[in-house]
């Protein structure tokens, strides 16, 4: 029963530690209005850093190869394009997509919100919005083994006491 509880203290510890970088990212996301994906979309030569910023969004969306034409198709379609941030579930990405994305644009720096914010503010949140998931992917990670082994010691646990009980309620 400690170690379960150890276990399940130590996980929880480290998923309060992901839960203001989650919010962070949803913050990023919810203060992206319509309008400015919109003007977005109709851009025909984009500033690099905003082309780069959405190109990495776009790997984690799933398009590893996006053009700037595969970005304004994608924003173009403005309510789908927000619901699929809005609902994004990082910890379903590959591990290997997301050392891709870590190594190819997030180092990066022209992955700079602070400098995409005088091209576009939509750009500079979802910049905010991907370093933030990345973040909680990391923690994630490192929680899922520990969740893991807190249920086989539950399991565990259960079974012992369960047989305990079986045992007294014989005597």
């Amino acid at each position: 029963a400690a170690d379960a509880k150890v276990i399940a203290d130590d996980a929880e510890r480290e998923l309060a530690k992901a839960k203001p970088v989650l919010a962070a990212s949803k913050a990023a996301v919810e203060s992206i209005d319509r309008d400015s994906i919109t003007n977005l979309s109709k851009v025909n030569s984009p500033n690099a850093k905003v082309e780069f910023i959405m190109q990495g969004c776009m790997a984690l969306l799933g398009n590893a190869k996006a053009s700037w034409k595969d970005v304004q198709k994608a924003t173009g379609k403005v309510m789908d394009f927000l619901t699929k941030l809005r609902e994004f579930k990082p910890e379903a990405v590959k591990d290997k997509t997301w050392e891709k994305v870590r190594k190819t644009y997030l180092k990066d720096p022209r992955f700079d919100p602070v400098e995409a914010m005088q091209a576009s503010a939509a750009a500079a949140n979802i910049a905010r919005w991907a370093q933030a998931l990345s973040e909680y992917a990391i923690v994630i990670k490192d929680v899922e083994p520990k969740k893991k082994k807190y249920a086989e010691v539950k399991s565990v646990l259960d079974t012992a006491l369960a047989t305990l009980k079986a045992k007294q309620d014989a005597v």
